[in-house]
């Protein structure tokens, strides 16, 4: 907020930072803008005359004469304008562009604004809530990591899993079976037999080492042979 201070330069440069903030621009820019402008149109006006008096009088009046004539015309405009412009330009720094003392800008209000030690003591406790929370989002975020590469683990896993078994299922595919649980239990109930069987032929065979000019492994051979054609059958 704009103070009082004795040095009248000082005052107003004051004044002038405190138009700048609350209006967005300063002042003397935005003066400054209408004054070239007004400038520029004079000199375009002007400019206008002298080729309209040099196009249509040019039998009366000689182009140096409009020349002398405009100039002094201009002298005069200029003189008049400038005196006007000073008027106009401290009308607006007086009444439009002064800030009363009263008025307070948003971001200024905090300086009004009184500090007790309770409110300190509220600000340091939550900052450290904050600081906690802060704090426990590391920790979820790092257990989160170390779940993702567990995933990331298991997913591997299952994909060889399921590599493996559509490689089974290929397998079975060429041999033929198309109901590979059934066929488990019958290769199963199969072997049990055949070890069954054999385990019987073992038990009732004599201990020569031979069976009428066959050996006992060929006996036993075609006797595990036969065995799986009853099973089959």
């Amino acid at each position: 907020m704009a103070e009082n201070i004795q040095d009248p330069n000082k005052n107003l440069l004051m004044m002038e930072e405190y138009s700048t903030q609350y209006l967005g621009f300063t002042p003397k820019s935005f003066c400054n803008g209408i004054y070239n402008a007004m400038n520029e149109y004079l000199s375009e006006c002007i400019k206008a005359v002298m080729e309209f008096m040099t196009t249509e009088f040019n039998d009366i009046i000689s182009t140096h004469q409009v020349e002398v004539g405009i100039a002094k015309i201009l002298s005069y405009y200029s003189d008049v304008f400038d005196k006007q412009f000073d008027r106009f330009e401290l009308y607006l720094y007086k009444n439009i562009f002064n800030i009363p003392s009263n008025v307070l800008l948003p971001e200024d209000e905090v300086h009004t604004t009184v500090v007790t030690k309770l409110d300190e003591e509220s600000l340091d406790d939550e900052i450290t809530m904050l600081e906690l929370k802060i704090w426990a989002i590391k920790v979820a975020n790092a257990r989160l990591r170390e779940e993702l590469v567990n995933l990331d683990i298991s997913q591997k896993q299952l994909d060889s899993t399921l590599a493996k078994l559509n490689e089974l299922r290929n397998l079975m595919a060429e041999a033929g079976v198309t109901h590979p649980h059934e066929a488990l239990l019958a290769t199963e109930e199969n072997i049990v037999k055949s070890k069954a069987l054999i385990a019987k032929i073992m038990n009732d065979s004599p201990p020569s080492p031979t069976l009428d000019g066959i050996s006992e492994t060929n006996f036993i051979t075609e006797q595990v042979g036969k065995s799986r054609k009853q099973c089959e059958s």
